[in-house]
Protein backbone atom coordinates (compact mmCIF):
# COMPACT_ATOMS: atom_id res chain seq x y z
CA UNK A 1 0.00 0.00 0.00
CA UNK A 2 1.40 3.39 -0.92
CA UNK A 3 1.65 6.33 1.48
CA UNK A 4 -1.61 8.31 1.55
CA UNK A 5 -1.50 11.79 -0.03
CA UNK A 6 -3.61 14.68 1.28
CA UNK A 7 -5.81 16.83 -0.94
CA UNK A 8 -8.11 19.83 -0.61
CA UNK A 9 -10.25 20.71 2.44
CA UNK A 10 -13.48 18.66 2.39
CA UNK A 11 -17.06 18.88 3.51
CA UNK A 12 -18.30 15.96 5.71
CA UNK A 13 -19.31 12.87 3.73
CA UNK A 14 -21.98 10.26 4.37
CA UNK A 15 -22.41 6.70 3.20
CA UNK A 16 -23.80 5.58 -0.17
CA UNK A 17 -26.02 2.62 -0.96
CA UNK A 18 -25.73 -1.14 -1.51
CA UNK A 19 -27.73 -4.12 -0.13
CA UNK A 20 -27.22 -4.68 3.61
CA UNK A 21 -26.85 -7.91 5.57
CA UNK A 22 -30.00 -9.09 7.29
CA UNK A 23 -30.49 -8.10 10.92
CA UNK A 24 -32.71 -10.20 13.23
CA UNK A 25 -36.10 -8.55 13.79
CA UNK A 26 -35.92 -9.06 17.55
CA UNK A 27 -32.68 -7.15 17.66
CA UNK A 28 -34.08 -4.29 15.62
CA UNK A 29 -36.96 -3.80 18.05
CA UNK A 30 -34.50 -2.98 20.81
CA UNK A 31 -32.70 -0.34 18.77
CA UNK A 32 -33.58 3.36 18.57
CA UNK A 33 -35.16 5.13 15.57
CA UNK A 34 -31.68 6.38 14.76
CA UNK A 35 -30.81 2.83 13.72
CA UNK A 36 -33.63 2.96 11.21
CA UNK A 37 -31.96 5.97 9.61
CA UNK A 38 -28.66 4.08 9.56
CA UNK A 39 -30.36 1.23 7.69
CA UNK A 40 -31.62 3.75 5.15
CA UNK A 41 -28.03 4.60 4.22
CA UNK A 42 -27.70 0.97 3.18
CA UNK A 43 -30.63 1.30 0.76
CA UNK A 44 -33.01 4.30 0.87
CA UNK A 45 -36.71 3.40 0.58
CA UNK A 46 -40.09 4.97 1.28
CA UNK A 47 -40.65 8.58 2.40
CA UNK A 48 -37.59 8.57 4.66
CA UNK A 49 -35.56 7.28 1.74
CA UNK A 50 -36.21 10.49 -0.18
CA UNK A 51 -34.87 12.48 2.77
CA UNK A 52 -31.80 10.27 2.98
CA UNK A 53 -31.23 10.63 -0.77
CA UNK A 54 -31.05 14.40 -0.30
CA UNK A 55 -28.57 13.95 2.54
CA UNK A 56 -26.45 11.70 0.34
CA UNK A 57 -26.44 14.23 -2.49
CA UNK A 58 -25.47 17.15 -0.27
CA UNK A 59 -23.09 15.34 2.07
CA UNK A 60 -21.16 13.42 -0.59
CA UNK A 61 -21.00 16.03 -3.36
CA UNK A 62 -17.56 17.47 -2.62
CA UNK A 63 -16.03 14.05 -1.93
CA UNK A 64 -17.46 12.59 -5.15
CA UNK A 65 -16.09 15.48 -7.18
CA UNK A 66 -12.66 15.16 -5.59
CA UNK A 67 -12.72 11.40 -6.10
CA UNK A 68 -13.36 11.65 -9.83
CA UNK A 69 -10.78 14.42 -10.18
CA UNK A 70 -8.17 12.20 -8.54
CA UNK A 71 -9.10 9.29 -10.81
CA UNK A 72 -8.61 11.57 -13.79
CA UNK A 73 -4.98 12.07 -12.75
CA UNK A 74 -4.36 8.38 -12.02
CA UNK A 75 -6.38 6.33 -14.53
CA UNK A 76 -5.98 6.38 -18.33
CA UNK A 77 -9.18 7.33 -20.19
CA UNK A 78 -11.45 4.27 -19.93
CA UNK A 79 -13.86 2.96 -22.57
CA UNK A 80 -16.29 1.62 -19.96
CA UNK A 81 -16.87 2.81 -16.38
CA UNK A 82 -19.17 1.10 -13.87
CA UNK A 83 -20.20 2.69 -10.59
CA UNK A 84 -21.62 0.30 -8.01
CA UNK A 85 -23.93 1.91 -5.46
CA UNK A 86 -24.13 5.02 -7.61
CA UNK A 87 -26.64 6.76 -5.31
CA UNK A 88 -28.14 10.03 -6.55
CA UNK A 89 -25.72 10.21 -9.45
CA UNK A 90 -23.31 13.00 -8.60
CA UNK A 91 -20.20 10.91 -9.27
CA UNK A 92 -21.84 9.66 -12.48
CA UNK A 93 -22.15 13.27 -13.68
CA UNK A 94 -18.51 13.88 -12.85
CA UNK A 95 -17.41 10.68 -14.62
CA UNK A 96 -19.32 11.64 -17.75
CA UNK A 97 -17.52 14.99 -17.79
CA UNK A 98 -14.08 13.63 -16.92
CA UNK A 99 -14.26 10.84 -19.53
CA UNK A 100 -16.27 12.25 -22.48
CA UNK A 101 -15.59 9.22 -24.69
CA UNK A 102 -16.55 6.63 -22.08
CA UNK A 103 -19.70 4.58 -21.72
CA UNK A 104 -20.85 4.87 -18.08
CA UNK A 105 -23.05 2.45 -16.13
CA UNK A 106 -24.60 3.18 -12.74
CA UNK A 107 -25.99 0.36 -10.58
CA UNK A 108 -27.86 0.73 -7.29
CA UNK A 109 -30.36 -1.47 -5.41
CA UNK A 110 -32.49 1.53 -4.42
CA UNK A 111 -35.11 2.77 -6.93
CA UNK A 112 -35.42 5.91 -4.79
CA UNK A 113 -31.85 7.08 -5.37
CA UNK A 114 -31.89 6.01 -9.02
CA UNK A 115 -34.86 8.32 -9.57
CA UNK A 116 -32.63 11.17 -8.41
CA UNK A 117 -29.74 9.92 -10.59
CA UNK A 118 -32.01 9.90 -13.64
CA UNK A 119 -33.14 13.48 -13.04
CA UNK A 120 -29.54 14.60 -12.59
CA UNK A 121 -28.29 12.92 -15.78
CA UNK A 122 -31.21 13.11 -18.20
CA UNK A 123 -29.21 14.25 -21.22
CA UNK A 124 -26.54 11.56 -20.84
CA UNK A 125 -29.20 8.86 -20.61
CA UNK A 126 -31.04 10.20 -23.67
CA UNK A 127 -27.75 10.36 -25.56
CA UNK A 128 -26.91 6.74 -24.78
CA UNK A 129 -23.78 7.51 -22.77
CA UNK A 130 -25.25 6.54 -19.40
CA UNK A 131 -27.12 3.37 -18.44
CA UNK A 132 -28.78 2.96 -15.03
CA UNK A 133 -29.88 -0.36 -13.55
CA UNK A 134 -31.63 -1.33 -10.32
CA UNK A 135 -29.85 -4.12 -8.46
CA UNK A 136 -26.36 -5.32 -7.64
CA UNK A 137 -23.20 -6.10 -9.54
CA UNK A 138 -24.97 -8.74 -11.65
CA UNK A 139 -26.81 -5.91 -13.45
CA UNK A 140 -23.48 -4.71 -14.85
CA UNK A 141 -22.72 -8.03 -16.55
CA UNK A 142 -23.79 -6.86 -20.00
CA UNK A 143 -21.33 -3.97 -19.92
CA UNK A 144 -18.14 -5.83 -19.01
CA UNK A 145 -15.20 -6.02 -18.98
CA UNK A 146 -14.91 -2.55 -17.46
CA UNK A 147 -11.78 -0.44 -17.50
CA UNK A 148 -12.78 1.27 -14.24
CA UNK A 149 -15.12 0.13 -11.45
CA UNK A 150 -15.93 2.68 -8.76
CA UNK A 151 -17.65 1.97 -5.43
CA UNK A 152 -17.95 5.01 -3.16
CA UNK A 153 -19.04 4.56 0.47
CA UNK A 154 -20.19 1.05 -0.36
CA UNK A 155 -17.78 -1.40 1.25
CA UNK A 156 -19.33 -0.91 4.73
CA UNK A 157 -22.50 -2.62 3.52
CA UNK A 158 -20.86 -5.73 2.05
CA UNK A 159 -21.45 -8.70 4.37
CA UNK A 160 -18.37 -10.38 2.86
CA UNK A 161 -16.04 -7.71 1.41
CA UNK A 162 -13.54 -10.14 -0.10
CA UNK A 163 -16.31 -12.04 -1.89
CA UNK A 164 -17.73 -8.82 -3.33
CA UNK A 165 -14.30 -7.64 -4.41
CA UNK A 166 -13.73 -10.98 -6.14
CA UNK A 167 -16.98 -10.39 -8.03
CA UNK A 168 -15.63 -7.00 -9.04
CA UNK A 169 -12.38 -8.63 -10.12
CA UNK A 170 -14.45 -10.83 -12.40
CA UNK A 171 -15.80 -7.82 -14.35
CA UNK A 172 -12.65 -5.67 -14.52
CA UNK A 173 -10.48 -5.73 -17.62
CA UNK A 174 -6.99 -7.22 -17.11
CA UNK A 175 -5.40 -3.76 -17.09
CA UNK A 176 -8.37 -2.02 -15.49
CA UNK A 177 -8.78 -0.38 -12.09
CA UNK A 178 -11.01 -0.67 -9.06
CA UNK A 179 -11.51 2.49 -7.00
CA UNK A 180 -12.94 2.43 -3.48
CA UNK A 181 -14.08 5.62 -1.77
CA UNK A 182 -14.48 5.25 1.99
CA UNK A 183 -14.06 6.75 5.44
CA UNK A 184 -12.30 5.19 8.40
CA UNK A 185 -14.27 4.56 11.59
CA UNK A 186 -12.52 7.24 13.63
CA UNK A 187 -13.39 9.93 11.07
CA UNK A 188 -17.05 9.01 10.68
CA UNK A 189 -19.75 10.98 12.50
CA UNK A 190 -20.18 9.57 16.03
CA UNK A 191 -23.70 8.38 15.24
CA UNK A 192 -22.37 6.29 12.32
CA UNK A 193 -19.57 4.88 14.46
CA UNK A 194 -22.20 3.61 16.88
CA UNK A 195 -25.08 2.52 14.66
CA UNK A 196 -23.25 0.98 11.69
CA UNK A 197 -21.82 -1.93 13.73
CA UNK A 198 -25.20 -2.36 15.46
CA UNK A 199 -26.78 -2.83 12.05
CA UNK A 200 -24.21 -5.42 11.01
CA UNK A 201 -22.27 -3.05 8.75
CA UNK A 202 -18.47 -3.25 8.55
CA UNK A 203 -16.36 -0.26 9.57
CA UNK A 204 -12.62 0.00 9.01
CA UNK A 205 -10.00 1.26 11.45
CA UNK A 206 -7.10 1.52 9.00
CA UNK A 207 -6.18 1.67 5.33
CA UNK A 208 -4.32 -1.59 5.86
CA UNK A 209 -7.64 -3.38 6.47
CA UNK A 210 -9.01 -2.12 3.16
CA UNK A 211 -5.75 -3.04 1.41
CA UNK A 212 -5.87 -6.55 2.87
CA UNK A 213 -9.39 -7.11 1.52
CA UNK A 214 -8.32 -5.97 -1.93
CA UNK A 215 -5.23 -8.17 -1.95
CA UNK A 216 -7.13 -11.24 -0.74
CA UNK A 217 -9.54 -10.65 -3.61
CA UNK A 218 -6.69 -10.68 -6.10
CA UNK A 219 -5.84 -7.01 -6.54
CA UNK A 220 -2.51 -5.25 -6.18
CA UNK A 221 -1.66 -3.25 -3.03
CA UNK A 222 -3.66 -0.05 -3.50
CA UNK A 223 -2.52 3.51 -3.86
CA UNK A 224 -4.28 5.54 -1.16
CA UNK A 225 -5.07 9.25 -1.29
CA UNK A 226 -6.75 11.37 1.36
CA UNK A 227 -9.35 14.09 0.83
CA UNK A 228 -8.45 17.10 2.94
CA UNK A 229 -6.52 17.39 6.19
CA UNK A 230 -5.18 13.93 7.16
CA UNK A 231 -6.14 14.69 10.76
CA UNK A 232 -9.75 15.42 9.77
CA UNK A 233 -10.22 13.89 6.31
CA UNK A 234 -13.41 13.98 4.31
CA UNK A 235 -12.75 10.55 2.82
CA UNK A 236 -10.17 8.31 1.24
CA UNK A 237 -9.50 6.72 -2.15
CA UNK A 238 -7.93 3.29 -2.59
CA UNK A 239 -7.02 2.50 -6.21
CA UNK A 240 -5.86 -0.96 -7.26
CA UNK A 241 -5.40 -3.06 -10.39
CA UNK A 242 -5.87 -6.80 -10.93
CA UNK A 243 -2.87 -8.77 -9.74
CA UNK A 244 -0.79 -10.45 -12.44
CA UNK A 245 -1.68 -14.02 -13.30
CA UNK A 246 -5.45 -13.92 -13.03
CA UNK A 247 -7.22 -16.95 -14.43
CA UNK A 248 -10.32 -16.90 -16.62
CA UNK A 249 -13.51 -17.05 -14.57
CA UNK A 250 -16.71 -18.99 -15.11
CA UNK A 251 -18.26 -15.99 -16.90
CA UNK A 252 -15.51 -16.01 -19.50
CA UNK A 253 -13.76 -12.95 -18.14
CA UNK A 254 -11.36 -13.12 -15.20
CA UNK A 255 -11.14 -14.45 -11.68
CA UNK A 256 -8.66 -13.11 -9.15
CA UNK A 257 -6.09 -15.36 -7.50
CA UNK A 258 -5.88 -14.84 -3.76
CA UNK A 259 -2.52 -14.68 -2.01
CA UNK A 260 -3.20 -18.09 -0.46
CA UNK A 261 -3.62 -19.68 -3.90
CA UNK A 262 -0.53 -18.16 -5.46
Amino acid sequence: MTTPKPASRPEPAVAATIPVPATPCARRKRLSPVNGIARQFGGPSGPIGHLVTGLLARGNASFNRWLVHELGTMVPPPATVIELGCGPGIALSELLTAYPAASVVGVDPSPVVLKSARRRNTLAIAGGRLTLATGGIEKAAGHTPADLVLACHVLYFWADPVRELRRISDIVAPHGHVALGYQLRQHMPPIAQRTFPQEGFTVYDSDDQVAAALQHAGFTPPKVRIFGDPAHPGGRLALATPAPGRKAGANGRHTARTPASQ
